[in-house]
């Protein structure tokens, strides 16, 4: 049901067929009194704003799901400890505990810190005399905590939605909200050729860095055996893949671009945890011919608790596992160079 109705909520604001158009127009007229809502608020806290004796990085976005934060957040915390640095991370909250899971999970050296909200997460941290360093997890709406360095994440394929602000669109800020960042990250790049995004970019912020990158699978692992397998041995099988992200087109186009023959897909909403009951139905309507499953990290957490019973569910077939990492087209010094100068400056 959430994910029907999450298909209508797309055709209505995305798309130009007739029978949606009252309810665009009554949306996007609904947005422009979110505009106002968003800039009174905004306000207010950017001139309340809390900080720490310790340096804060937000990685963040302007649109809703589908911007690929997480790998940069990895990769961003990755980085800071291999400069020795203990980092903590903020998460947005308890509604998204996958997400948490998954950091937990590739980033065991770091604190990942998820209360009802950053600032209580941020209160906390600020107690932990061993933290050097915080990132904010889709911190860039999170205008009443002091930031040392805003990375800001676009999606390729729609970086700023259909140019509303929820609920006619998917803009969480208007667009030139885009000048509050240091770095802007455009991720699930198609072409670095596209000027769009230069000029969109600088018509509001002349001095952020741009970097264009791409999702790249690090490596795949057998779930049941935990080994790795080969890409070159998957290419033509017959397989399924099932996830709940923001972005399920794009897991598919990452299988495809390895040659997997996809028979069936299973799509949940985005931060869908997996029951027994819903493994149970997959199972049930995979096609005889499929050989492999395929899940993303994000989904593997939500049920790896449950793996035992996972496993005999699918009993014959093999469980894939697809870590995912970030793979950079364009300007990819700039990331470190940013987090390089902001950790030789002196403390605020």
């Amino acid at each position: 049901m959430k994910l029907l109705a999450k298909k209508i909520y797309i055709n209505i604001i995305f798309s130009n067929q007739k029978k949606y158009l009252i309810a665009s127009i009554a949306f996007k007229a609904i947005s422009f009194l979110y505009l106002v809502f968003i800039k009174m608020l905004r306000f207010w806290r950017i001139h309340g704003q809390h900080s720490l004796d310790k340096q804060i990085i937000s990685v963040g976005n302007i649109t809703w799901g589908g911007t690929g934060k997480t790998p940069v957040v990895i990769e961003v915390s990755n980085y800071l400890a291999s400069k020795g640095k203990k980092v903590a991370v903020i998460h947005h909250g308890r509604s998204a505990a996958d997400e948490a899971e998954l950091l937990n999970l590739r980033l065991p050296g770091a604190r990942v810190c998820q209360e009802r909200t950053k600032l209580k997460s941020l209160h906390k941290i600020g107690l932990d005399d061993s933290i050097d360093i915080v990132v904010l997890d889709d911190g860039y709406q999170n205008w009443n905590i002091k930031r040392d360095l805003d990375i800001l994440c676009l999606n390729f394929n729609r970086p700023f939605g259909n140019g509303f602000l929820i609920p006619g669109g998917s803009l969480r800020e208007e667009i030139s909200a885009l000048k509050r960042a240091n770095i802007i990250l455009i991720n699930k790049t198609l072409s670095v050729d596209n000027f769009y995004y230069f000029e969109t970019v600088k018509k509001y912020n002349q001095s952020a860095e741009i970097i264009f990158t791409r999702y790249r699978i690090e490596n795949l692992q057998d779930i049941t055996r935990g080994v790795n397998v080969s890409q070159d041995s998957i290419k033509g099988i017959p397989s399924a893949f099932a996830t709940a992200v923001a972005d399920p087109d794009y897991v598919r186009v990452m299988l495809s671009q390895l040659g997997v023959s996809i028979k069936n897909e299973f799509i949940y909403p985005d931060h869908h945890i997996f029951s027994r009951k819903d493994i149970a139905y997959i199972a049930g309507k995979v096609s005889s011919e499929v050989k492999m499953l395929f899940f993303t990290e994000k989904d593997y957490v939500k049920f790896r608790g449950d793996l035992e019973f996972f496993k005999q569910t699918f009993n014959g077939k093999l469980l894939v596992l697809v870590k995912i990492g970030l793979d950079y087209l364009s300007n990819e010094k700039a990331l470190y160079r940013g987090l390089d100068i902001l950790l030789d400056s002196p403390f605020r």
